[in-house]
């Protein structure tokens, strides 16, 4: 991935969780020293439901939902809602979208903390 490839210069470890497979699979991988995990928030939601624990959000400082305007089209707003309402205030919140939402302005300023 793109960021593996970064992280060869910048110390920056990466890892995936996709779904479609048992959350020990993500599990079962080492975790320390990741800084960045690309999930989709129905896996996040997936992994709340089957091993509660396996998610820290006191040790996230820095969630972004990509590619948003798909997530919407997908069906992923209550999973979304679902994440945003467990993490800490303090956690940023970055919501990228390569094209305008006009029904969804409101919704995404009100998540956004500190947006860049």
């Amino acid at each position: 991935s793109a960021t593996s490839k970064v992280g060869q210069f910048i110390d920056l470890t990466s890892m995936p969780w996709v779904g479609g497979i048992h959350v020990r699979h993500d599990l079962s991988r080492p975790q320390e020293g990741v800084q960045i995990v690309f999930v989709p928030p129905g896996r996040v939601v997936n992994h709340l439901q089957t091993v509660p624990t396996s998610l820290d959000f006191r040790k996230i400082k820095t969630l972004v939902f990509e590619q948003v305007e798909e997530l919407f089209s997908r069906g992923y707003e209550e999973e979304m809602l679902t994440i945003l309402k467990l993490l800490p205030t303090s956690v940023q919140i970055v919501v990228c979208a390569p094209t305008a939402i006009p029904t969804r302005v409101e919704l995404i300023e009100r998540w956004m903390r500190d947006p860049i």
